[in-house]
């Protein structure tokens, strides 16, 4: 009998139940053994030979390119609109010093970013591309929400974002690195997804997925990953970066685990909270001078916490040339050297 899951995220897609089609695991085509159901009544599967966990059945394509056409302006529109509407938001993301993100501290140590050509596909609220333009890289985005590319130019002064989905791009072998951020647990074919990614990649690029950790679910009654964030379609672990690495024929060059859930954002989130007695507080609060600043060094503090914790695979890819080979410069073992905190 498969576990069933409690509610921890309110926000719930409104699935179109007739249309659910069942699935064979996503990267290895497996059938895979039911383990739990959902909140939203999804059952998740798991397959025993790549270690990917995966909604079966599951919505249609269709169903989920509705969804993310308006991700932004609608399953996360409170956090949208705060962006939208609130310049001290706006100065803290213009203000934030690229080494104090886990994420982009750990690509510069790879990759030396002025002058690269990145590719962030998927980039939401377009942090990492501001993040990565500041260390000096040509960066364009890609996202199939329009209010979020036009948050990303008009807000952000992003020049080249577009509404685009990757499998539409031609542009073969253009760039230095492309980032999946929270985005390869979304499609149907996610496969399908990272060879197309790869096709877009400079023979010595770099792709970087960061993605929901499945690797300990077993250590939760509840696990958090599956009750959160009801959109996510299958959900990877260290073995399943393993198994991509091996399809693309591609070495991973750093895999680890980080950071934790951000329940309170998601609670916020699903109670779409508005004109709150706390909201006018901590708006009184951050009017005040000098908070922008101190609210940055504290963020900076955070992000340099979100070194523990394991609720988010970090991987990034490589074309495989060698056994050993360098990253623009930094030497690169695929065995010895390689960064590891999660089971292989």
């Amino acid at each position: 009998m498969p576990h069933l899951l409690e509610l921890l995220d309110a926000r719930i897609p409104a699935w179109e139940r007739a249309s659910l089609a069942r699935r064979n695991c996503p990267l290895c085509q497996s059938e895979g053994d039911e383990r739990y159901v959902r909140p939203d009544q999804l059952h998740i599967r798991h397959c025993s030979v790549c270690d990917c966990y995966f909604i079966s059945p599951s919505p249609t394509a269709g169903e989920l390119s509705t969804l993310y056409s308006n991700y932004y302006s609608h399953h996360r529109g409170s956090e949208f609109q705060q962006y939208n509407n609130d310049p001290v938001l706006l100065r803290e993301m213009f203000a934030l010093d690229p080494q104090s993100d886990l994420r982009a501290r750990t690509l510069s140590s790879l990759v030396r970013f002025e002058g690269k050509r990145v590719l962030d596909a998927g980039f939401g609220m377009g942090q990492n591309l501001l993040l990565m333009k500041k260390l000096g890289a040509d960066v364009a985005g890609i996202d199939l929400d329009p209010d979020a590319v036009e948050f990303a130019h008009n807000v952000l002064h992003i020049e080249n974002v577009r509404q685009a989905d990757i499998m539409t791009l031609s542009n073969t072998g253009a760039y230095d690195l492309i980032t999946l951020h929270d985005v390869i647990e979304h499609p149907l074919d996610p496969m399908n997804v990272l060879n197309k990614a790869k096709s877009l990649l400079s023979p010595d690029g770099l792709l970087s997925i960061w993605t929901p950790n499945a690797s300990f679910v077993n250590r939760e009654p509840q696990p958090v990953a599956f009750r959160v964030d009801l959109e996510h379609m299958q959900y990877l672990t260290s073995k399943a970066c393993h198994y991509i690495a091996d399809s693309l024929n591609m070495t991973i060059v750093y895999l680890n685990a980080h950071g934790f859930p951000k329940l309170e954002s998601i609670q916020r989130l699903s109670e779409g909270k508005g004109g709150t007695g706390k909201q006018m507080l901590r708006s009184l609060v951050r009017s005040f001078p000098g908070f922008v600043q101190v609210n940055t060094l504290r963020k900076r503090f955070a992000q340099r916490n979100a070194q523990s914790g394991d609720y988010h695979l970090f991987c990034v890819l490589k074309n495989r040339v060698s056994t050993r080979g360098s990253v623009d410069g930094l030497a690169i073992d695929s065995h010895s050297s390689i960064r590891y905190t999660v089971a292989k």
